[in-house]
């Protein structure tokens, strides 16, 4: 997966927030529906099984049309792909809960967000196993993605931010990421103090009544991860 672990040329410091640029308003508004068509291709894979069943071909696959789609030119475009990626996780993740809401069933994660963690444990877990540090760069650059949308969000909608979405990505993607085998190993405890760090920094600027046993879990790979339900996109 060298393609992409070369565009990966800055690397924020573990325990830094380092807030992302911005594109042109224009370019981000044409870039949003290149990266939807790429996302939805992924979610598909996901649905139809193909992911698990192919995962290196199927990865193969996703980032050749990142590639196509000019999404992996450098690391603004590339952030912007994953910002936009979060973007329809969030949408996605209030939609199922108003529905959830109304019709009085029980909460089900949105399958987005389940594509999303597999796309990223896929990138993480399948790329160059000899280059561990490109591999803890490849993490943090995600974990400050992450967090810059948490904290744009809460900024945005004040008190009815909900932070249940960008918990439900850094959890399911850490659960993933740190199963054994696949090079992880090596890069283990890195990885796991970069998580920790990120959701340390969101409790103390979004939520100091997140449970604490959400960071000692991180301590473990006991986690359950979150099923997705095939019913939800």
């Amino acid at each position: 997966m060298k393609v992409l672990e070369e565009t990966f040329v800055s690397e924020p410091e573990s325990h830094q927030l380092v807030e992302m640029p911005r594109l042109d308003p224009k370019l981000y508004s044409a870039l949003i529906i290149r990266v939807e068509r790429v996302f939805r291709e992924w979610i598909r894979m996901c649905g139809m099984g193909e992911v698990d069943q192919n995962p290196h071909s199927s990865l193969a696959h996703i980032i050749q049309e990142i590639h196509a789609d000019g999404l992996m030119s450098s690391d603004l475009m590339i952030a912007s792909f994953f910002r936009i990626c979060i973007d329809i996780c969030v949408i996605k993740y209030h939609a199922m809960t108003v529905e959830a809401k109304r019709s009085l069933r029980p909460q089900q994660p949105a399958l987005a967000i389940e594509a999303f963690v597999k796309l990223v444990c896929s990138i993480l877990r399948l790329s160059d196993p000899s280059l561990p540090s490109t591999k803890i760069n490849l993490a943090r650059q995600f974990l400050n993605i992450v967090a810059n949308c948490a904290l744009l969000e809460a900024k945005k909608h004040g008190p009815s931010f909900d932070a249940g979405p960008f918990y439900r990505i850094l959890l399911g993607t850490y659960t993933g990421v740190m199963r054994p085998g696949d090079g992880i190993d090596r890069i283990r405890n890195g990885v796991r103090d970069d998580f920790r760090k990120t959701l340390q920094l969101l409790r103390s600027r979004l939520s100091p009544d997140l449970p604490s046993s959400w960071l000692d879990v991180l301590n473990d790979l006991t986690v359950p991860s979150i099923q997705p339900h095939p019913t939800q996109m």
